[in-house]
């Protein structure tokens, strides 16, 4: 191949005769320029070969030096280590020499004083140059009293080394002056480790002694201090414990603050079970366990064990031990007491300046509640007694009950009951508990969830208001809404602000179960007093701060919805849907909610049975109710109230209170009603002016279809005489619209939920422009004698009568009677000149006669009327009685509203007649045969049988039904009792 390269057999025998045809091969295969080419490639591997076969050279001569002067570093090294091991044998020999020299010399000098008193100060400082081993062995086996023995001995005998006339005799030891410091290092350890060990409580009281015992011979204490050292310590662990979760608060589960807490509750309690321990005597003749600790003398022969005559040493250590027993005494009882007491106080101290911090992680009064009822369940376990258990048993001589361990520990130690959550977290508690309180009371929304609701609004549509079509939503559910057609934006109203109000409701009712549950928790009735006089009055306070920014908000938001309506109509409609709808809610929360009157009320209420019967089904597990916080509280309500001897009497500033929110909230309802009651007024009044200046029968001098016949008999001097006069008995259609329309619209809005106040004040607007409209037309001022006013009849003139009579009859609530009745805007003196003015256009003689007649008619219609409008009527009754007999025409006929039956037009039987004796339905009617025609009382025909303009089936007025008595009795029934009205048809 022309790429190929010239190889090389490594075969010598068979190199060169390849390499020969190699060579012949390439002259005969390939060009001049290539055979160049192969040749210059050929020279440049061979030179490369001899550069690494150089190479190779080389590196092998050095390895080969740095053997060679390895080798002969290895034969010196050899050669040093036996000349070394030669010279240790000589010595080894001398030394042997004067070891058996010297004590050849001292077997003949053993008589020698200087001799002895030099071996005996070899043997102390051989004790000095131990006691660091013997030390750290200690501090190793936590054996600090042991080490701390030690430490004084050897500090005796350096004491007696250091004595001038040892001086001779320290010349030969110069290591002692080097040596000491060491030891001396040895009583800040010790001192140090005791602390250390003070600040775990978990390793016993026999471990706290020992360390107390060897700070109190270490620093020569008192036990006093002794005490307020061990206190001292212990307050720094509970402080550092404190502050280190107090930082980390926010870090940490509800759960993990509470084992915390608790975790320092039971610190707390061992340490003073271990004070009682320690520092009491409670046995006669027996020593307190650290005074026993501290005066335990150890066997003399021991003390100084390997030193030669040790008669000063035991002189100077039994002098020290007299005098540790003079400063290590007994305290008196009342001392510790104090100590402890002073302790305690100071703990609650560091708990109030660190545990608000710690207690602001706990976001719900629940989790406060569990923190209260986790630590009391702590404080009653055992576990917080330690290894005391046994102490306090030998103290009382029996076993303290299960649950009044602690209580058995304070007595003997403290000498009285001690409550550790009054005592320490109490007050953190409650100043916790009062801002979630504040918290709660300050997360009410409801002015911002009207503003949303206020937001969905849309403009009404022309013609909807006040024909009531399209709000019709107060009183009815939303599926009746919906399936009536009306838009559900304006139906929802009513559901929204009920919504509103029971959301709100349901926060206060958790609220006040909350401070329930706060005020109970507390286990004794002093502490729960304390607690409710803590706890109430600023629950109290904050609701009524809460309810009057509440109110002050809703008065805001109705100015401001009074400030956005535009000049046209449909703004102005929906202004006034919305401020009806922040009066509905107004009143819900003012005046129809659950627990406001309760939170603002007497305490002795908070815990009424009703609230008992909101517990979940989960507390009536197995058949047998538990009892629940509100059944609880209306116990100890009970009892509370019963030795205040008020016996459940509301306090006067609660209702004072309670008052104040009500009234602002009403205040606010009414201001709102009051913008739809002018609105409603003025619309009915431009419907009722209309249809009384378009009313043509006004004009017509002719009795109207709804008139009826009176009789009047003139009894005069032997002579009889009667007289027929057609009055006015019904009122004009556009007049009972009006009613009705006024009647619909306070349905609309809340029917029988209606205030009283709202109602009387509606009323009176509608009497208002009633009057107004009336007195316009006809004109007040028209001289007596004059003439009728333009184009009405005089028999317009009656109906008019009739129709105002009636109409302030009607609306009479809202017209004063008297000059006291200041609230109602129209004076009957008004409407006195009004009937005046339409009086005075009709002869005098006609009116005399017409008159008592015609009121007569009023009054008989009147109470007809009282079911129909007892919503007006129930505020102010004008006429009482039962109403008369209505007159028989078909006009009355009650048959008449019915519908006509196609079936019954042509009956398949013949019609009974009178001439076989039956009393058949033509005795009583006359004919009624198909086609026949009725006359009313004045001669009209009203009607044919078996037609479909009525349906009516002749004069009934003969059959004496027994139900005209029963029906004419509603009035009497109904007219006095509130306005209950059935649901209308959409």
């Amino acid at each position: 191949m022309r790429t190929g390269q010239y190889q090389r057999n490594p075969v010598e025998a068979r190199g060169n005769q390849s390499a020969q045809k190699n060579a012949e091969t390439l002259f005969e295969t390939r060009t001049v320029a290539d055979l160049r080419d192969v040749e210059k490639r050929t020279r440049q591997e061979i030179d490369d070969k001899k550069e690494e076969l150089r190479q190779l050279v080389g590196n092998s001569y050095r390895d080969l030096i740095e053997s060679s002067d390895k080798i002969v570093e290895m034969r010196d090294c050899c050669e040093s280590v036996v000349s070394h091991v030669g010279s240790m044998q000589s010595g080894f020999s001398v030394l042997n020499s004067r070891v058996a020299n010297f004590a050849a010399s001292v077997s003949q000098t053993a008589g020698s004083t200087t001799r002895l008193k030099l071996y005996a100060a070899g043997g102390r400082v051989k004790y000095l140059i131990d006691t660091p081993e013997i030390i750290w062995g200690c501090l190793d086996e936590r054996q600090y009293l042991k080490g701390t023995e030690r430490y004084l001995r050897a500090l005796k005998i350096y004491t007696l080394l250091m004595d001038p006339k040892q001086k001779d005799l320290l010349v030969s030891f110069p290591l002692v002056h080097y040596h000491w410091p060491l030891v001396e290092t040895f009583r800040t350890q010790l001192v140090e480790r005791s602390h250390e060990r003070l600040r775990v409580p978990s390793f016993g009281t026999k471990y706290c002694a020992v360390a107390l015992s060897s700070i109190a011979m270490i620093e020569e204490m008192p036990t006093a201090k002794v005490l307020s050292l061990f206190l001292e310590l212990r307050r720094q662990l509970l402080v550092q414990l404190l502050q280190n979760s107090s930082t980390q608060a926010d870090e940490r589960s509800v759960g993990d603050l509470i084992a915390i807490i608790c975790e320092f509750t039971r610190i707390l309690q061992r340490t003073v079970c271990e004070v009682g321990e320690l520092f009491l005597q409670t046995t006669p003749g027996e020593p307190a366990l650290f005074i026993s600790m501290s005066s335990a003398a150890n066997d003399e022969d021991q003390l100084f064990g390997g030193i030669p005559q040790p008669e000063a040493e035991i002189n100077a250590w039994k002098e020290h031990r007299s005098k540790l027993a003079s400063v290590i005494s007994q305290l008196e009882t009342e001392e510790v007491r104090e100590a402890c007491q002073q302790w305690l106080w100071q703990i609650g101290e560091e708990v109030a300046s660190h545990g608000k911090q710690l207690l602001a992680a706990f976001g719900t009064v629940s989790d406060l509640a569990q923190l209260e009822a986790d630590v009391r369940a702590e404080i009653k376990q055992e576990t917080g007694c330690g290894d005391c258990t046994d102490w306090i048993t030998r103290t009382l001589g029996t076993t303290p009950e299960k649950g009044s361990c602690w209580d058995a520990v304070c007595q003997v130690v403290i000498g009285e009951a001690e409550d550790l959550w009054v005592r320490l977290l109490d007050t953190v508690f409650l100043e916790r508990a009062v801002k979630l309180l504040e918290a709660a009371f300050d997360s009410l929304e409801a002015v911002s969830a009207a503003e949303e609701a206020l937001q969905t609004v849309q403009s009404l549509r022309k013609g909807e208001y006040p024909l009531i079509r399209a709000a019709q939503g107060w009183c009815r559910s939303p599926v009746e809404v919906q399936e009536s057609g009306v838009r559900a934006d304006m139906a929802n109203y009513s559901p929204i602000a009920m919504k509103v109000a029971k959301d709100l409701d349901a926060h206060l009712g958790g609220i006040l179960a909350d401070v329930l549950r706060l005020v109970d928790s507390a286990e004794q009735e002093t502490s729960r007093e304390k607690r409710a006089k803590h706890i109430e009055p600023r629950a109290q306070t904050m609701c009524q701060r809460v309810l009057m920014q509440l109110a002050a908000g809703l008065d805001r938001l109705l100015r401001s919805v009074g400030d956005d309506a535009g000049k046209d109509a449909d703004s102005r409609a929906a202004a006034v849907e919305k401020a009806l709808f922040i009066g509905r809610l107004s009143l819900m929360i003012g005046c129809h909610s659950t627990q406001l009157p309760v939170l603002l009320g007497p305490t002795q209420a908070w815990g009424a049975p009703a609230e008992a019967a909101k517990a979940p089904h989960s507390e009536r597990a197995g058949g047998k109710e538990k009892k629940t916080l509100a059944a609880i509280r209306a116990a100890r309500g009970k009892g509370r109230g019963a030795s205040a001897g008020n016996g459940g009497t509301p306090a006067p500033e609660a209702d004072s209170e309670l008052q104040k929110v009500q009234s602002a909230l009403l205040k606010v309802s009414t201001t709102a009603y009051a913008t739809w009651r002018d609105h409603a007024a003025t619309h009915l009044k431009a419907a009722l002016e209309v249809a009384l200046i378009g009313d043509e029968l006004l004009k017509v001098n002719a009795p109207q279809r709804s008139w009826e016949e009176t009789l009047v008999r003139n009894e005069g001097e032997g002579d009889v005489g009667e007289m027929r006069l057609l009055l006015p008995a019904v009122p004009s259609p556009y007049v009972l619209k009006f009613l009705f329309a006024a009647c619909q619209e306070v349905h609309r809005i809340g029917s029988h939920t209606l205030e009283l106040e709202t109602l009387r004040a509606f009323v009176g607007s509608l009497a208002t422009v009633a009057v107004e409209t009336y007195s316009a037309l006809v004109g007040v001022n028209a001289a007596p004698g004059g003439k009728p006013a333009p184009g009405i009849s005089e028999k317009g003139l009656l109906q008019m009568l009739f129709d105002v009579r009636f109409l302030t009859d009607a609306i009479s609530a809202g017209i004063a009677s008297s000059p006291a009745e200041r609230a109602n805007p129209v004076p009957h003196q008004r409407v006195a000149q009004l009937e005046e003015a339409l009086q005075v256009q009709l002869d005098p003689i006609d009116w005399a006669t017409y008159e008592p007649y015609l009121w007569a008619n009023e009054r008989r219609y009147y109470q007809r009327c009282a079911v129909l409008l007892g919503a007006f009527f129930q505020l102010k009754r004008v006429h009482s009685g039962n109403p008369g007999k209505v007159a028989s025409n078909a006009e009355t006929n009650t048959l008449n509203v019915a519908p006509s039956v196609p079936r019954f037009t042509y009956l398949p039987i013949s019609t009974p007649s009178s001439a076989n004796g039956a009393s058949g339905l033509s005795e009583l009617a006359g004919d009624v045969s198909p086609g026949a025609t009725w006359q009313s009382g004045n001669g009209q025909q009203v009607g044919t049988f078996g037609q479909s303009q009525f349906g009516k089936l002749g004069d009934f007025g003969k059959l004496k039904d027994k139900s005209t008595a029963a029906i004419s009795g509603f009035g009497d029934m109904f007219g006095v009792t509130p306005f209950l009205t059935s649901k209308r048809e959409g």
